[in-house]
């Protein structure tokens, strides 16, 4: 995939009020179907909700991002239609006591892989700041590719070991990016402060972490939506068979979502360019 813009875009009340009561929760029901997860146990994934028989969370949350401001973004990003990766979305609670919780600086391409561009609208369910994490990103004044450089020579490796489409672990640690942008003296990061009901959307080619914050560190909630255009997936859900939830407009301008295999929806690409 071309390089696009490394930076993250902020929009602020995206989401109203009402909604954001709807989005906590959705998250309320959803925190006893984390305690179960082991390595993973401070999230859970719309695809192991959908397994579970649990459409409730789903609905939620899925009809608040349809009748936001983030619809409006996707549409933009992708006006070809688009599509949920329920994978790779995701509720994640923060705490502040589990090292689970923290997670290093990545790339998203790690696990989702290049070929179609992907958005992870990130929504926290708090306002950030006052010890509530949000996440950090590279600086403007920081050249973001040559970290995005050391990361490809490793991913490219691993996949030419393990094949097209297969997930990889790839995570910088704060010291690590600290020495590739010692000439910055410190200034490398930025952490994006917001309100509960904005959003934070970048694609996965953004590095991120995190935020490891200086005051007494407090619980955060926060929701992934992982976007894609239809036609144009990332590779490991052009090449694996997973699910998405496909964006659909009735005649009446109301939306919905229809779950498909991700094989549908490279079969029905390749219809458009044959």
């Amino acid at each position: 995939m071309p390089l696009p813009s490394f930076a993250p875009v902020v929009v602020e009340q995206a989401f109203s009020a009402h909604q954001v009561t709807e989005l906590r929760s959705a998250m309320d029901a959803c925190r006893p179907f984390m305690s179960d997860r082991q390595n993973r146990a401070n999230s859970i994934g719309f695809d192991q909700l959908r397994r579970r028989n649990e459409p409730a969370p789903l609905t939620a949350v899925i009809g608040a991002f349809l009748n936001s401001g983030a619809h409006d973004f996707a549409a933009e990003q992708f006006p070809d239609d688009y599509c949920f990766l329920l994978w790779n979305c995701s509720f994640r609670y923060h705490d502040p006591a589990s090292t689970k919780s923290h997670l290093e600086m990545h790339f998203d391409a790690s696990f989702l892989g290049l070929g179609g561009k992907v958005y992870n609208v990130w929504v926290p369910l708090d306002d950030l700041g006052n010890g509530v994490p949000g996440l950090t990103f590279l600086s403007p004044e920081a050249d973001p590719l040559k970290l995005y450089g050391i990361w490809r020579a490793e991913y490219d490796a691993r996949i030419a070991k393990h094949g097209p489409g297969a997930a990889v672990d790839i995570f910088f640690d704060r010291r690590t990016v600290e020495r590739i942008y010692e000439d910055l003296g410190g200034e490398a990061f930025v952490a994006p402060r917001i309100k509960a009901g904005g959003f934070i959307a970048f694609h996965q080619l953004v590095a991120h972490s995190t935020e490891v914050v200086r005051e007494t560190p407090k619980p955060r909630g926060s929701l992934e939506f992982r976007i894609a255009g239809v036609r144009s997936l990332p590779d490991v859900y052009s090449k694996r068979d997973l699910w998405a939830a496909v964006v659909q407009t009735d005649g009446v301008g109301r939306r919905s979502v229809r779950i498909v295999e991700t094989s549908e929806l490279v079969a029905e690409a390749g219809d458009h360019t044959a």
